[in-house]
């Protein structure tokens, strides 16, 4: 008798106190559409921005680089930059150079395999900040070698807020969001399990949004990922010219020039590549004396993944008239042969910006004639003579007009 009353009675109220104190409460973070489509109320993120100069290497920190980065592109007064691998602590960095001693607000957001299909990404998150903001995207030409933004990259730079922001933003196209599901599809393998917003994203690119059932609701809500939109104090940045006093003096900036690559080269003593003579000794120099050379594959223009992505940036920034800018950096021709490789990939680069208006500096060469030593400090990445010459560029584009 006791044993029936259990099966029958008891457990069946229990159960209805669970759905009453656990369903219900979990409805009320939802909607439900007349197809039963689900959507949530977004979680704020709330906070000051903290950083109005220097950069991040990525979003590993947490809600706080997230905020600085949607700060800085919401600020008609601040320039952000994405870059890769360049991004380092050198004063001559634009994200420290300009603050410094031009007075523009600068942060920066990048390290090695930061491509353009993260920065899409990024875009995206900030997409109701976009119209009108300063913006500067510096490209290495090694990205094209690639298979476009790897897996690990992706996870690192797209944060589970972008992804539920671009997944909820009806201002965002449709044809975006299906881009950012196609890529998580291709690449679902890689993460062996996905989030809630991935697997709706990537729903979009095969066919809609589906529809979930009550006992999913749970795990959707206790990821607690969701926490957009954001709720930005905006910090007021006190300038602290310190690093050239005289920078808006034309002739100082020449001199500058001089002086930063005349003090890069007279580093050099190791050998005759133009390179950082630890990086030299570490990574080029062979054991026999002689160093190694480094061959530039032919880039496959027709079927090219990162050239695809590119496109796709310009189109957004064009598209939310941002007053962006981009920057092509080179390879070392004393390294590198047949750089002439790159010959057609530079020019489609290059077409795409003009054809657009958009502002470039293309610090690319093919040949050791047009090389400026000083530009790289080794094969790849910026040297002090390199920044100085992107901040006299950028000092053009967004404070002399």
């Amino acid at each position: 008798m006791l044993r029936h009353i259990t099966i029958y009675h008891l457990l069946p109220l229990f159960f209805a106190c669970v759905l009453i104190c656990i369903g219900f409460p979990i409805m009320e973070h939802f909607i439900t559409n007349e197809d039963d489509v689900i959507t949530y109320t977004n979680v704020l993120i709330e906070g000051k921005q903290d950083k109005s100069r220097g950069y991040y290497t990525n979003f590993k920190i947490g809600d706080q680089a997230e905020i600085d980065l949607i700060s800085s592109i919401k600020s008609r007064d601040q320039l952000t930059l994405f870059g890769s691998s360049e991004f380092n602590q050198s004063n001559y960095c634009s994200y420290h150079y300009l603050p410094d001693s031009v007075g523009i607000p600068t942060l920066g957001i990048g390290h090695g395999y930061h491509q353009h299909f993260s920065i899409l990404c990024e875009l995206l998150a900030a997409h109701d900040y976009l119209e009108n903001s300063k913006i500067s995207i510096f490209i290495s030409p090694g990205w094209f070698q690639t298979k476009g933004t790897n897996s690990e990259a992706f996870i690192e730079f797209v944060r589970p807020n972008f992804l539920s922001r671009i997944l909820e933003n009806p201002n965002i196209d449709r044809e975006l969001k299906i881009e950012v599901g196609k890529y998580i599809y291709n690449h679902e393998k890689d993460y062996g399990q996905i989030s809630h917003s991935m697997a709706y994203l990537k729903q979009i690119y095969l066919d809609d949004l589906p529809t979930i059932s009550i006992a999913g609701l749970n795990s959707y809500l206790s990821e607690n990922i969701y926490k957009t939109p954001y709720k930005l104090q905006k910090v007021t940045y006190k300038t602290e010219l310190k690093t050239i006093s005289e920078w808006n003096n034309t002739r100082a900036k020449n001199q500058s020039l001089q002086q930063v690559q005349e003090k890069f080269l007279s580093s050099v003593t190791s050998n005759k590549i133009y390179v950082n003579d630890d990086y030299y000794n570490k990574y080029i120099l062979r054991k026999n004396g002689t160093h190694k050379v480094g061959k530039v594959k032919d880039v496959d223009i027709a079927n090219n993944r990162e050239l695809e992505d590119f496109r796709m940036v310009v189109k957004l920034l064009t598209s939310k008239s941002v007053n962006c800018s981009f920057v092509i950096q080179p390879l070392n021709p004393y390294y590198y042969e047949n750089i002439d490789n790159l010959g057609s990939l530079m020019l489609e680069l290059t077409k795409e910006l003009d054809r657009n208006k958009i502002p470039y500096l293309n610090l690319f060469v093919s040949s050791k004639e047009e090389y400026e030593p000083g530009t790289l400090k080794d094969i790849m990445h910026l040297g002090n003579y390199g920044w100085m010459k992107i901040n006299k560029f950028l000092e053009k584009e967004y404070y002399d007009r």
